[in-house]
């Protein structure tokens, strides 16, 4: 019998695209394994609050080490990112983070460790730590006051699209945030974050910029007791017990820590902040709506290109 002589042509084509196909499963495979990999090595988080400035500021996206403290312990001065303590568990449904009702991720620096002896007083005015009866140094502290602004944020302006409800994340609308302020630089020549006259709230008598001046006292409210106000940074002197943690935020006047909720559980402790990966600086919960709304001002001035793939510093305390 005779081949007809495109068969060869044929069979060509044919084991051509089964080996095509071949390929796109063994990449499909490789890519799917990578993700794992890397995801049970450590993952990304975007940072939403000022309470590490300067070491992280809003709209930093870190790089977590997932695996770090499986092959060693935590030590003074690690960034940690773990879930939060104040979340009550023991309510919480098991399908609540699929509503998103699960808790939330906090950043803070490790200042004591099992078996430290931790104490806070106020010195001079300042706050201060002793560690096992010692002064305790700590450069990593926001040295800049923080400034209350009015930030635009959000992308629909209006509350329904047709008949759908916009969701409020998606909504503009105000909302006031602070940020650390050299007061040597310009408002056009700020280091941390993009800043103009009209964002600045004032005071309603002296029209002077809203600050916190930095190294001032924390205050926190009894509200067991409305009227009864205490300074969180007098505290102690506590010993720290075995699988618990005093953490708190390199920017103390802007940060819940455990002056205000007290000793944080291992357990809770996802792992440690490696490196930033990317940075743009925006209050929204995603960079894609400044991206849409001014994108020439977003590719100019929010893009902090400075501060890709930097490496997050690692403190050794003693």
């Amino acid at each position: 019998m005779q081949q007809h002589p495109n068969d060869g042509i044929t069979n060509n084509q044919t084991t051509h695209a089964r080996s095509q196909r071949y390929t796109m499963l063994r990449l499909g495979f490789l890519i799917v394994i990578v993700t794992l990999i890397v995801h049970a090595i450590g993952w990304h988080y975007p940072v939403r609050t000022g309470a590490c400035e300067p070491t992280l500021l809003v709209g930093d996206n870190v790089w977590v080490h997932k695996l770090v403290y499986k092959l060693s312990t935590v030590h003074r001065g690690d960034l940690i990112i773990f879930d939060d303590p104040e979340f009550d568990y023991n309510t919480t449904a098991w399908y609540a983070p699929l509503l998103g009702k699960g808790p939330s991720i906090q950043i803070k620096r490790v200042i004591a460790i099992p078996g430290d002896m931790i104490e806070g007083r106020i010195e001079e005015g300042r706050p201060v730590i002793y560690l096992n009866g010692k002064k305790f140094e700590e450069p990593y502290i926001n040295p800049f006051p923080l400034i209350r602004l009015k930030k635009e944020v959000g992308l629909i302006a209006a509350r329904r699209l047709w008949h759908m409800t916009i969701p409020c994340s998606m909504r503009k609308h105000s909302k006031y945030v602070l940020c650390s302020y050299d007061q040597t630089k310009s408002f056009e020549q700020q280091p941390f974050y993009r800043m103009t006259q009209d964002q600045v709230v004032r005071h309603p008598v002296t029209h002077e910029p809203q600050l916190c001046r930095a190294h001032t006292p924390s205050s926190a409210i009894d509200f067991d007791n409305a009227s009864f106000f205490y300074s969180v940074d007098i505290f102690g002197p506590c010993r720290i017990p075995e699988g618990h943690y005093w953490v708190m935020g390199d920017n103390r006047q802007a940060s819940r820590d455990s002056r205000y909720w007290g000793l944080l559980d291992g357990r809770y402790i996802r792992g440690r902040v490696s490196c930033i990966l990317v940075s743009v600086d925006s209050y929204n919960r995603t960079w894609l709506f400044d991206a849409c709304t001014h994108p020439i001002t977003f590719l100019q001035q929010q893009i902090r290109w400075s501060r890709f793939f930097k490496y997050v510093e690692t403190y050794n305390l003693k």
